[in-house]
């Protein structure tokens, strides 16, 4: 499995681009278009991500916790959400 930036802030898994696409927009109800779809990347296992709720204050998300897209993808079972921000 793989992780891929859809956009600047969310990170999906699949075995491809497509995969993760479809499970995106089943989840979230939302579609990219053409072009936006062309700017999705594969993300990089070793990119660091702070697991902190997304209403921790801002120095709780300074202090982490921090894990890896590649220590994310292990636990996985199946294709799906990994984490948001790019960071």
């Amino acid at each position: 499995m793989k992780a891929w930036w859809l956009n600047e802030y969310e990170c999906w898994a699949g075995e491809t681009l497509e995969e993760a696409l479809a499970v995106w927009e089943k989840e979230t109800g939302c579609h990219l278009d053409d072009d936006e779809r062309e700017d999705c990347y594969e993300a990089n296992p070793d990119t660091r991500v702070n697991m902190s709720d997304e209403d921790a204050s801002l120095e709780e998300m300074r202090n982490g916790p921090f894990t890896t897209i590649g220590e994310i993808l292990v636990t996985m079972g199946k294709p799906g959400y990994i984490c948001g921000y790019d960071s």
